[in-house]
């Protein structure tokens, strides 16, 4: 009897093992099947207190005037720096150093989009940026875009460049607007590159969709090289790329020097000239042939 009873009670337990584990393997899968809510990574935007000083460098008047504009996701980091000449410690009577805005760009590479003035712009043929002081706005500070707006007030016309970031992006969006004050002027928008490095040796090349350059050449863009990718053969592994939205723009020249280059883009006269996205990679590290598949197998994305 004592036996019988012992058995029974150990198959029992057995029973209730095998549920238990039955139970947990049910549990393990539903919660591998379930959906779980999933968190889009996110892009910050911070922008530096003013910094002034005396001037160190090659300008012709006695202050420095700089200020740091930071946009950032979990895989990359683009500083735009902006760099002004000016007469007094407050920004008065300012002048570009370097080209005709004094943006440049530093980060992520320190080379490829030129660290002391990757924006250039002209109105009407003149550089009417190179004698005004721009303020900076945080539009968005974290989410999953980051945005700034920088914004230039001058005799002949407002100019505002908006610059956004996606969290999971690896491109700088920017955007510009140009609002006439008197008669409308045709509008210049120039981005300048020094790609891989600064020093010798050289060997500058440019690749769009359908053809390989290098330089020196001087050309216009074909309405289907809405993408551009700059490189030199002796630093193959930091490149960077623009892509264009063709539709607003009258034409688009690229200026492959042996040393700089130069992507400019003429927006006929209006009252008010709003260009499309310009999208801008800084390609630091990454392989060539990656960096072609990547922005040259999208560049239907920048039309």
């Amino acid at each position: 009897m004592l036996t019988a009873v012992l058995g029974l009670a150990l198959g029992c337990l057995a029973q209730d093992a095998r549920q238990a584990q039955g139970q947990a393997l049910l549990d393990e899968i539903r919660n591998a099947l379930e959906v779980k809510p999933t968190t889009a990574p996110a892009a910050a935007c911070t922008l530096s207190e003013v910094k002034t000083g005396a001037h160190r460098a090659h300008g012709t008047k006695p202050f420095d005037y700089n200020r740091s504009l930071a946009l950032r996701n979990p895989q990359i980091t683009y500083n735009l720096k902006y760099w002004m000449n000016t007469g007094t410690a407050a920004g008065e009577d300012p002048l570009a150093i370097e080209g005709s805005s004094g943006l440049g760009m530093d980060r992520p590479s320190g080379a490829n989009w030129y660290s002391n003035n990757f924006f250039e712009f002209e109105y009407g043929g003149k550089p009417i940026l190179k004698t005004a002081l721009a303020t900076f706005e945080v539009l968005s500070a974290d989410g999953p875009t980051a945005s700034a707006r920088v914004a230039w007030d001058t005799p002949a016309a407002t100019v505002t460049l908006n610059v956004e970031l996606e969290g999971a992006g690896d491109f700088l969006r920017l955007q510009c607007t140009v609002t006439a004050k008197g008669a409308p002027e045709d509008v210049t928008i120039g981005f300048r590159a020094y790609p891989g490095h600064t020093a010798a040796p050289r060997a500058r090349r440019a690749a769009t969709c359908r053809r390989e350059l290098t330089a020196p050449q001087k050309l216009t863009l074909g309405a289907d090289e809405a993408t551009v990718l700059l490189f030199d053969e002796f630093d193959p592994a930091t490149s960077c790329a623009l892509s264009f939205a063709t539709a607003s723009v009258r034409d688009g020249t690229l200026d492959l020097g042996e040393y700089g280059v130069t992507l400019s883009f003429r927006f006929p006269a209006a009252p008010v000239v709003k260009t499309g996205a310009f999208k801008l990679w800084d390609l630091d590290g990454v392989t060539l042939n990656t960096a072609m598949t990547r922005v040259l197998g999208n560049a239907e994305q920048g039309k």
